[in-house]
């Protein structure tokens, strides 16, 4: 009640205007969202198209590529290309709009309406943590905001502090794939094994790269005793 009434009060004071055009109302207006086209569910590491089938998961890492990678399962609906995609992340994470967590756990939930429908103690979301300094100086996690916003939507139960980043990385944006790879290897550890043991556990960032940062922290999770780790971005 008091967050629709704050959120009541905003939008009079300081009204919504969408991002992507810029009509007051929305931060995604109507006309901006058809401009979205979701892209199917593709396998990890060779981006083969995995559609559902069957009782298969959408997503699902294909056969040949079961062995090369610690996640069971990827999605990602969208294309970081896609201007109203791109403007959403940079605001969000650069530009302090936290509001914005909100709207891509919204389209993220459309997107993955099977994975929602599971019992809650089938699933837990985990989200990619920053290391503590670049948390200090950004203000907040993004995909710690859209993992809670997430679970909201889908009453999955959150764990921000299940995965924590203990070593500090460089910037993954103008590494190879090789240099990301060791620029991440060992950045995580799991705080409460116990948690982690025989859970199916979902991975949820804002944008899929090379997939070092996600891989890396499926193997830890995996490590820790986890069943299954899947991952969840908004884009790729």
């Amino acid at each position: 009640m008091w967050r629709a009434l704050k959120e009541q009060v905003l939008n009079i004071l300081f009204p919504l205007c969408c991002i992507g055009c810029g009509r007051e109302g929305e931060l995604t207006c109507a006309q901006c969202q058809e401009t979205l086209q979701f892209l199917p569910p593709c396998c990890f590491v060779c981006g083969r198209l995995a559609p559902e089938r069957d009782e298969a998961c959408p997503g699902r890492t294909c056969v040949p590529c079961r062995k090369k990678t610690a996640l069971w399962a990827f999605l990602s609906p969208f294309q970081y290309e896609m201007p109203l995609i791109h403007t959403l992340i940079k605001n969000l994470k650069y530009k302090n709009a936290r509001i914005l967590g909100r709207t891509a756990a919204l389209l993220l939930a459309r997107y993955t309406p099977r994975l929602y429908a599971l019992p809650a103690d089938e699933m837990i979301l985990v989200p990619i943590p920053l290391h503590p300094r670049r948390r200090r100086r950004r203000g907040f996690n993004q995909a710690a905001l859209i993992a809670q916003e997430y679970a909201l939507l889908t009453s999955l139960p959150v764990h921000t502090d299940l995965l924590q980043r203990i070593r500090s990385t460089y910037s993954q944006t103008t590494l190879s794939h090789e240099e990301r790879l060791a620029n991440i290897k060992g950045a995580f550890r799991v705080t409460k094994p116990e948690h982690a043991a025989g859970k199916t556990i979902l991975l949820v960032d804002d944008v899929k790269t090379t997939g070092a940062t996600l891989e890396e922290a499926a193997r830890t999770l995996r490590k820790a005793g986890a069943r299954k780790v899947s991952a969840l971005t908004l884009a790729r």
